[in-house]
């Protein structure tokens, strides 16, 4: 048997699994004769690397969603509402068609435009969550479709079968052998916290709708970890939604394009020798900015979002700047992962990891993680002193430039936080203290953001420019209108 010959009858294999599991969900006339759904979920997200601290027991993030599919004009709409750790509640929406889409985001009224990839990414997303979405995928991509084997999971035989779906996304999906449905996907992936390591999720809770088998409960989990709980409150079809439903909101400011992934990195002078990493787009409403300082013999940078990728493409734009002077420092405002995935990036580089003292295993273990499916080297802690702690004020100056650092905390958001000040040009770089909207309307002042001005006054750092985190630079005008308005308004937190 040659390998053509092994190639097509596991392609063959794995084809007649998904016909079988879908005539087992309702049959696939069926299932294309639903002109639209109507569900709506509530989530339980675990908040790994994101609670009150790396010792902190993992917090519980809620999310409520409600999503409309329109089959029949191939249009899709979610509406999402979650409440962060020691924020507001916060609400989201994404709308796409097959070829273009938007995200709002709802608490400032602002609307981002998204490209192609990230509409392709966004439907492949959502159409992976039901089992009858996810099988007709696959049966469109049935070109990649390979057989695995059999397993057994929950004591019970499984076809295991292999694909690749629109997104790019290599999917591994379990269908029972007795009954046909199935019962869990799973996809390899490379986490900033833990390396590589398998994602599932588990559909349970088979109910009939209008003829169709659905799973009215998922859970997703990494290793021996439950990521997400997801209970779906209502599964109806064939509700015929209105169109005003997937229309873009007539009155919102408009944002730059997101969905692209790996959007150049640019610049905005603060001041003299003072650089601001200007919003990273992540493909959703969330931007991340950072900030560096070329000092007279070296270059310290404040904040390290997302990814070592992500630091790789700043690290050559401070070369731009600076391409005499090594990054001698980089300082975390706090622990969190989306604040702190490109460390390692920095560390590569010879820099030192300038912290607080509750933070200090965490980045040590951060930097030692093996990505294997990166083609970068692994970070590593050559030298004593790549982590640097300190408690209270530390002031780093040369003849020309001075940074203060105020370690801060515990407030609403995390025990530890880090203020960088920069005197000269009366600037403070901060991240989820005072969420800057990148556009439209900054909303209601969150108990961190009052904490925050509170701690600027007791400190008495003159402040005129707020650099956040998040991707715009606010005004000391702008932090304390809010903070007036929700001593006016408590409840509007």
């Amino acid at each position: 048997m040659d390998a053509q010959t092994v190639t097509a009858t596991s392609q063959a294999h794995a084809r007649a699994v998904i016909e079988r599991a879908l005539d087992a969900l309702g049959g696939l006339r069926t299932l294309r004769s639903i002109e639209d759904m109507h569900v709506v979920s509530h989530a339980s997200i675990t908040e790994i690397g994101q609670s009150a601290s790396p010792a902190a027991p993992y917090d519980q993030r809620p999310l409520e969603t409600d999503a409309y599919l329109d089959f029949a004009h191939r249009r899709y709409t979610q509406r999402l509402r979650t409440e962060f750790r020691g924020s507001a509640p916060r609400g989201s929406s994404v709308t796409t068609t097959d070829r273009t889409g938007f995200a709002v985001d709802l608490r400032a009224n602002a609307v981002y435009p998204m490209d192609e990839a990230g509409v392709t990414s966004a439907n492949a997303s959502l159409l992976r969550t039901l089992p009858h979405l996810l099988l007709q995928s696959a049966l469109r991509r049935a070109g990649s479709l390979r057989s695995l084997g059999q397993a057994v999971w929950r004591g019970q035989p499984q076809e295991v079968v292999d694909f690749v779906d629109a997104d790019g996304t290599r999917l591994t999906l379990y269908v029972d052998q007795r009954t046909g449905r199935p019962s869990k996907t799973e996809t390899l992936t490379d986490a900033v916290l833990d390396g590589l390591g398998v994602t599932e999720r588990i559909f349970d809770d088979y109910r009939t709708v209008d003829g169709v088998l659905v799973p009215f409960s998922a859970t997703v989990r990494r290793g021996d970890a439950t990521l997400t709980t997801v209970t779906y409150a209502r599964i109806t079809m064939n509700e015929h939604p209105d169109s005003t439903l997937f229309a873009r909101p007539r009155d919102a400011v408009e944002g730059p394009l997101i969905g692209r992934g790996a959007s150049p990195i640019t610049l905005t002078r603060l001041g003299r020798d003072v650089y601001y990493v200007d919003a990273i787009e992540t493909g959703t409403i969330f931007f991340y900015s950072a900030m560096f300082v070329v000092f007279d013999d070296f270059v310290l940078v404040v904040e390290a979002p997302l990814s070592p990728a992500v630091s790789r493409a700043i690290i050559a734009k401070i070369h731009e700047v600076a391409p005499a002077k090594p990054i001698r420092y980089v300082i975390p405002t706090h622990y969190h992962v989306d604040h702190t995935g490109g460390i390692p990036g920095y560390v590569a580089d010879g820099a030192t990891i300038l912290t607080t003292e509750g933070n200090r295993g965490f980045f040590a273990d951060l930097v030692r993680v093996v990505h294997p499916l990166s083609t970068e080297a692994r970070a590593s802690l050559p030298r004593a002193d790549a982590i640097e702690v300190f408690a209270g004020r530390r002031v780093l100056a040369d003849a020309h430039h001075a940074v203060e650092l105020h370690a801060i905390g515990p407030i609403a958001h995390v025990d530890e936080m880090v203020l960088a000040y920069v005197p000269s040009e009366k600037l403070v770089f901060v991240s989820d203290l005072f969420l800057v909207s990148n556009r439209g309307a900054n909303g209601p002042a969150e108990p961190s953001t009052v904490t925050f001005l509170e701690t600027v006054e007791r400190l008495h750092l003159d402040v005129q420019t707020i650099a956040g985190g998040h991707g715009r630079i606010g005004t000391i005008a702008e932090l304390r209108a809010a903070v007036a308005e929700t001593k006016r308004h408590p409840e509007a937190r």
